[in-house]
Protein backbone atom coordinates (compact mmCIF):
# COMPACT_ATOMS: atom_id res chain seq x y z
CA UNK A 1 0.00 0.00 0.00
CA UNK A 2 1.33 3.56 -0.77
CA UNK A 3 1.89 6.10 2.27
CA UNK A 4 -0.43 8.49 2.16
CA UNK A 5 -0.59 12.35 4.09
CA UNK A 6 -4.19 13.39 4.40
CA UNK A 7 -6.22 15.51 6.93
CA UNK A 8 -7.81 13.51 9.47
CA UNK A 9 -11.58 12.32 8.75
CA UNK A 10 -13.87 12.27 11.69
CA UNK A 11 -15.29 8.20 12.26
CA UNK A 12 -18.26 6.75 10.81
CA UNK A 13 -21.43 5.79 11.95
CA UNK A 14 -21.79 1.71 12.65
CA UNK A 15 -23.64 2.73 9.30
CA UNK A 16 -24.72 5.65 7.20
CA UNK A 17 -27.95 4.80 6.23
CA UNK A 18 -30.31 2.23 7.58
CA UNK A 19 -30.69 1.02 4.47
CA UNK A 20 -27.08 1.70 2.85
CA UNK A 21 -27.46 -2.66 1.77
CA UNK A 22 -30.30 -2.49 -0.18
CA UNK A 23 -29.91 -3.04 -3.81
CA UNK A 24 -31.54 -3.74 -7.09
CA UNK A 25 -30.16 -6.23 -9.18
CA UNK A 26 -30.34 -6.40 -13.03
CA UNK A 27 -32.03 -9.64 -14.65
CA UNK A 28 -35.36 -10.68 -14.74
CA UNK A 29 -37.04 -10.83 -12.74
CA UNK A 30 -36.41 -7.68 -10.68
CA UNK A 31 -34.90 -9.02 -7.56
CA UNK A 32 -34.26 -7.14 -4.21
CA UNK A 33 -31.28 -7.89 -2.01
CA UNK A 34 -30.44 -6.51 1.40
CA UNK A 35 -26.67 -7.03 2.45
CA UNK A 36 -25.37 -7.06 6.06
CA UNK A 37 -21.30 -7.27 6.48
CA UNK A 38 -19.75 -8.30 9.67
CA UNK A 39 -19.49 -5.17 12.01
CA UNK A 40 -17.05 -6.74 14.44
CA UNK A 41 -14.29 -3.90 14.25
CA UNK A 42 -11.42 -6.54 14.34
CA UNK A 43 -12.68 -9.26 12.50
CA UNK A 44 -11.45 -9.83 8.83
CA UNK A 45 -13.81 -12.27 7.71
CA UNK A 46 -15.29 -11.31 4.24
CA UNK A 47 -18.54 -12.98 4.04
CA UNK A 48 -21.57 -11.04 3.68
CA UNK A 49 -25.26 -12.14 4.65
CA UNK A 50 -28.02 -11.35 1.80
CA UNK A 51 -31.10 -11.50 2.48
CA UNK A 52 -33.20 -11.53 -1.27
CA UNK A 53 -36.75 -11.62 -2.77
CA UNK A 54 -38.45 -11.45 -5.87
CA UNK A 55 -41.38 -9.34 -4.46
CA UNK A 56 -39.93 -5.85 -4.02
CA UNK A 57 -38.25 -3.43 -1.84
CA UNK A 58 -40.96 -2.66 0.57
CA UNK A 59 -41.05 -6.50 1.45
CA UNK A 60 -37.35 -7.19 1.71
CA UNK A 61 -37.44 -3.88 4.04
CA UNK A 62 -40.37 -4.97 6.34
CA UNK A 63 -39.00 -8.97 6.36
CA UNK A 64 -35.65 -8.62 7.03
CA UNK A 65 -36.48 -5.44 9.87
CA UNK A 66 -35.61 -7.78 12.25
CA UNK A 67 -32.59 -9.40 11.30
CA UNK A 68 -31.32 -5.66 10.79
CA UNK A 69 -31.95 -5.33 14.34
CA UNK A 70 -29.82 -8.05 15.56
CA UNK A 71 -27.01 -6.79 13.40
CA UNK A 72 -27.46 -3.47 14.83
CA UNK A 73 -26.71 -5.20 18.23
CA UNK A 74 -23.89 -6.95 16.70
CA UNK A 75 -25.58 -10.30 17.76
CA UNK A 76 -25.94 -13.87 15.86
CA UNK A 77 -27.80 -11.95 12.61
CA UNK A 78 -26.73 -15.16 10.54
CA UNK A 79 -28.86 -16.96 13.09
CA UNK A 80 -31.75 -14.98 13.08
CA UNK A 81 -31.83 -14.97 9.16
CA UNK A 82 -31.32 -18.60 8.75
CA UNK A 83 -34.75 -19.09 10.49
CA UNK A 84 -36.40 -16.98 8.03
CA UNK A 85 -38.82 -18.55 5.68
CA UNK A 86 -40.29 -15.74 3.47
CA UNK A 87 -36.47 -14.30 2.10
CA UNK A 88 -33.97 -16.41 0.46
CA UNK A 89 -30.79 -15.86 2.68
CA UNK A 90 -27.24 -16.88 1.95
CA UNK A 91 -23.81 -15.63 3.07
CA UNK A 92 -21.39 -14.82 -0.14
CA UNK A 93 -17.60 -14.25 0.00
CA UNK A 94 -16.95 -10.54 -1.48
CA UNK A 95 -13.65 -11.53 -2.62
CA UNK A 96 -14.64 -14.55 -4.59
CA UNK A 97 -18.24 -14.68 -4.27
CA UNK A 98 -18.36 -18.09 -2.75
CA UNK A 99 -21.67 -18.79 -1.89
CA UNK A 100 -22.86 -20.73 1.42
CA UNK A 101 -25.89 -21.88 2.94
CA UNK A 102 -27.24 -20.68 6.42
CA UNK A 103 -28.57 -23.67 7.06
CA UNK A 104 -28.11 -27.35 6.11
CA UNK A 105 -30.68 -28.95 5.09
CA UNK A 106 -29.03 -31.94 3.80
CA UNK A 107 -28.31 -31.18 0.72
CA UNK A 108 -24.90 -32.00 -1.37
CA UNK A 109 -24.59 -28.52 -4.03
CA UNK A 110 -26.13 -25.65 -4.88
CA UNK A 111 -27.95 -27.33 -7.17
CA UNK A 112 -30.64 -28.21 -4.99
CA UNK A 113 -30.77 -24.19 -4.37
CA UNK A 114 -31.70 -22.96 -7.97
CA UNK A 115 -33.04 -19.20 -6.27
CA UNK A 116 -29.90 -18.51 -4.67
CA UNK A 117 -27.73 -19.65 -7.35
CA UNK A 118 -29.22 -17.23 -9.93
CA UNK A 119 -29.13 -14.31 -7.36
CA UNK A 120 -25.83 -14.56 -6.67
CA UNK A 121 -24.59 -14.81 -10.54
CA UNK A 122 -26.54 -11.14 -10.80
CA UNK A 123 -23.96 -10.10 -8.28
CA UNK A 124 -21.58 -8.12 -10.28
CA UNK A 125 -18.39 -6.11 -10.22
CA UNK A 126 -20.48 -2.60 -9.32
CA UNK A 127 -22.52 -4.46 -6.64
CA UNK A 128 -19.74 -6.42 -4.99
CA UNK A 129 -17.83 -2.93 -4.94
CA UNK A 130 -20.53 -1.49 -3.36
CA UNK A 131 -20.77 -3.96 -0.55
CA UNK A 132 -16.79 -4.07 -0.47
CA UNK A 133 -17.33 -0.25 0.35
CA UNK A 134 -19.88 -1.57 2.78
CA UNK A 135 -17.95 -3.81 4.97
CA UNK A 136 -15.59 -1.11 5.69
CA UNK A 137 -18.52 1.61 6.46
CA UNK A 138 -19.92 -0.90 8.71
CA UNK A 139 -17.02 -1.14 11.07
CA UNK A 140 -17.39 2.51 11.33
CA UNK A 141 -14.37 2.80 8.90
CA UNK A 142 -13.50 5.09 5.91
CA UNK A 143 -13.25 3.10 2.50
CA UNK A 144 -9.84 3.46 0.52
CA UNK A 145 -11.33 5.33 -2.55
CA UNK A 146 -12.57 7.96 -0.08
CA UNK A 147 -9.24 7.79 1.60
CA UNK A 148 -7.79 8.37 -1.98
CA UNK A 149 -9.92 11.28 -2.50
CA UNK A 150 -8.86 12.86 0.81
CA UNK A 151 -5.15 12.41 1.19
CA UNK A 152 -2.85 15.27 -0.08
CA UNK A 153 -0.12 13.54 -1.14
CA UNK A 154 1.36 9.62 -2.25
CA UNK A 155 4.76 8.45 -1.43
CA UNK A 156 4.82 4.95 -3.25
CA UNK A 157 7.63 2.50 -2.10
CA UNK A 158 9.75 0.71 -4.82
CA UNK A 159 7.73 2.60 -7.85
CA UNK A 160 9.32 4.49 -10.50
CA UNK A 161 7.85 7.65 -12.50
CA UNK A 162 6.10 5.98 -15.57
CA UNK A 163 5.24 2.77 -13.73
CA UNK A 164 1.90 1.31 -13.90
CA UNK A 165 0.03 1.43 -10.47
CA UNK A 166 -2.57 -1.60 -8.89
CA UNK A 167 -6.11 0.13 -8.46
CA UNK A 168 -6.31 -2.57 -5.39
CA UNK A 169 -3.14 -0.80 -4.08
CA UNK A 170 -4.95 2.54 -3.74
CA UNK A 171 -8.20 2.62 -3.99
CA UNK A 172 -9.38 -1.06 -3.94
CA UNK A 173 -12.22 -1.70 -1.45
CA UNK A 174 -11.95 -5.80 -2.21
CA UNK A 175 -9.71 -8.31 -4.22
CA UNK A 176 -10.78 -9.94 -7.22
CA UNK A 177 -10.56 -13.83 -6.78
CA UNK A 178 -11.64 -15.95 -9.18
CA UNK A 179 -11.35 -20.35 -8.61
CA UNK A 180 -10.75 -21.98 -11.88
CA UNK A 181 -10.37 -25.73 -11.57
CA UNK A 182 -9.22 -25.99 -8.00
CA UNK A 183 -6.37 -23.52 -8.95
CA UNK A 184 -7.33 -19.61 -7.06
CA UNK A 185 -6.28 -16.52 -9.18
CA UNK A 186 -6.18 -12.68 -8.49
CA UNK A 187 -7.10 -10.47 -11.09
CA UNK A 188 -5.41 -6.93 -10.95
CA UNK A 189 -6.48 -3.82 -12.85
CA UNK A 190 -2.45 -1.88 -13.37
CA UNK A 191 -3.01 2.00 -14.47
CA UNK A 192 -0.71 4.47 -15.44
CA UNK A 193 -0.87 7.67 -13.17
CA UNK A 194 1.55 10.28 -14.52
CA UNK A 195 -1.02 13.43 -15.27
CA UNK A 196 -2.07 14.31 -18.25
CA UNK A 197 -0.68 11.15 -20.13
CA UNK A 198 -3.14 10.20 -22.86
CA UNK A 199 -2.31 6.30 -23.07
CA UNK A 200 -5.49 5.24 -22.46
CA UNK A 201 -4.87 1.39 -21.65
CA UNK A 202 -4.95 -0.73 -18.64
CA UNK A 203 -3.22 -4.04 -18.41
CA UNK A 204 -5.15 -6.95 -16.28
CA UNK A 205 -2.93 -9.16 -14.68
CA UNK A 206 -4.10 -12.57 -13.43
CA UNK A 207 -1.98 -13.99 -10.72
CA UNK A 208 -1.74 -17.31 -8.94
CA UNK A 209 -3.36 -16.81 -5.11
CA UNK A 210 -1.28 -16.20 -2.62
CA UNK A 211 0.61 -13.47 -4.99
CA UNK A 212 4.09 -14.35 -3.20
CA UNK A 213 3.77 -17.55 -5.37
CA UNK A 214 4.55 -15.26 -8.58
CA UNK A 215 2.97 -17.66 -10.39
CA UNK A 216 0.94 -15.71 -13.71
CA UNK A 217 -1.50 -16.76 -16.20
CA UNK A 218 -0.18 -13.63 -18.05
CA UNK A 219 -1.64 -10.54 -18.58
CA UNK A 220 -4.60 -8.37 -20.90
CA UNK A 221 -4.18 -5.24 -22.55
CA UNK A 222 -7.46 -3.25 -22.78
CA UNK A 223 -7.64 -0.13 -24.52
CA UNK A 224 -10.77 2.28 -23.34
CA UNK A 225 -11.56 2.31 -27.02
CA UNK A 226 -12.62 -1.39 -26.47
CA UNK A 227 -9.76 -3.08 -28.39
CA UNK A 228 -7.64 -5.93 -26.24
CA UNK A 229 -4.61 -7.96 -26.57
CA UNK A 230 -3.61 -10.96 -24.52
CA UNK A 231 -0.16 -11.58 -23.30
CA UNK A 232 -0.24 -15.02 -21.81
CA UNK A 233 2.83 -16.37 -19.56
CA UNK A 234 4.31 -19.90 -20.98
CA UNK A 235 1.63 -22.48 -21.82
CA UNK A 236 -1.47 -20.12 -20.49
CA UNK A 237 -3.11 -18.80 -23.48
CA UNK A 238 -6.45 -20.94 -23.16
CA UNK A 239 -6.03 -20.05 -18.82
CA UNK A 240 -5.60 -16.59 -19.68
CA UNK A 241 -8.61 -16.74 -22.52
CA UNK A 242 -10.65 -18.44 -19.63
CA UNK A 243 -10.00 -16.04 -16.74
CA UNK A 244 -10.74 -12.89 -19.12
CA UNK A 245 -13.99 -14.63 -20.18
CA UNK A 246 -14.71 -14.66 -16.46
CA UNK A 247 -13.77 -11.24 -15.54
CA UNK A 248 -16.20 -9.95 -18.59
CA UNK A 249 -18.69 -11.84 -17.01
CA UNK A 250 -18.81 -10.37 -13.05
CA UNK A 251 -17.72 -6.99 -14.49
CA UNK A 252 -19.82 -6.79 -17.69
CA UNK A 253 -19.24 -2.79 -17.88
CA UNK A 254 -15.79 -3.17 -17.47
CA UNK A 255 -14.81 0.09 -20.17
CA UNK A 256 -16.81 2.10 -18.12
CA UNK A 257 -15.09 1.44 -14.72
CA UNK A 258 -11.75 1.03 -16.13
CA UNK A 259 -12.30 5.04 -17.41
CA UNK A 260 -13.85 6.03 -13.94
CA UNK A 261 -10.42 4.35 -12.44
CA UNK A 262 -8.12 5.72 -15.14
CA UNK A 263 -9.33 9.18 -14.50
CA UNK A 264 -9.50 8.69 -11.06
CA UNK A 265 -5.71 7.39 -10.57
CA UNK A 266 -4.41 10.10 -12.71
CA UNK A 267 -4.88 12.57 -9.73
CA UNK A 268 -3.56 9.67 -7.57
CA UNK A 269 -0.64 10.18 -9.93
CA UNK A 270 -0.75 14.61 -9.73
CA UNK A 271 -0.02 13.85 -5.87
CA UNK A 272 2.59 11.06 -5.98
CA UNK A 273 5.97 10.51 -5.23
CA UNK A 274 8.36 7.65 -5.55
CA UNK A 275 10.35 6.80 -1.55
CA UNK A 276 14.15 6.36 -2.64
CA UNK A 277 15.58 2.06 -2.18
CA UNK A 278 19.09 2.31 -0.17
CA UNK A 279 19.77 -1.37 -2.19
CA UNK A 280 17.75 -2.71 -5.16
CA UNK A 281 18.09 -6.88 -3.96
CA UNK A 282 19.81 -8.60 -6.92
CA UNK A 283 17.33 -10.21 -8.98
CA UNK A 284 17.59 -13.75 -11.29
CA UNK A 285 17.33 -13.45 -14.68
CA UNK A 286 14.65 -16.26 -14.24
CA UNK A 287 12.94 -14.39 -11.34
CA UNK A 288 9.61 -12.76 -11.88
CA UNK A 289 10.34 -9.07 -13.30
CA UNK A 290 9.40 -6.27 -10.49
CA UNK A 291 7.55 -4.47 -12.86
CA UNK A 292 4.82 -6.00 -12.74
CA UNK A 293 4.21 -7.65 -15.92
CA UNK A 294 4.12 -11.16 -15.30
CA UNK A 295 7.36 -12.18 -17.45
CA UNK A 296 10.09 -13.32 -16.72
CA UNK A 297 13.18 -10.60 -15.50
CA UNK A 298 15.09 -11.52 -18.58
CA UNK A 299 12.47 -11.59 -21.34
CA UNK A 300 11.11 -8.09 -19.78
CA UNK A 301 13.16 -5.43 -18.09
CA UNK A 302 16.24 -7.67 -18.18
CA UNK A 303 16.68 -7.80 -22.18
CA UNK A 304 18.71 -4.60 -21.69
Amino acid sequence: MPNETKESLPALPVQASPHEGVFELAGTPPVWIWVHTCPTPNCECRAALVLATYEGREKLLERGAGVHQVWLADSDYPGAAAELDDLIAFHIDIDSTDVALLRDDGAKDLAAHPDIVNIARRIDGDVLDAIGRLWFHGKGEHDPEQLMAEATKFSFNHWKPGEMVTWTEVGGVRRDLYQMEGQTYEAFDFYCIQPGCNCAEVRVGFQVAPVSSLQTAGNVLVRLSGAVEFDPSEKNGQRLKQLWAAYKQRHPRYLERMARCNQLMKTVGARSRAVPVMAAPKIGRNDACPCGSGKKYKKCCGTG
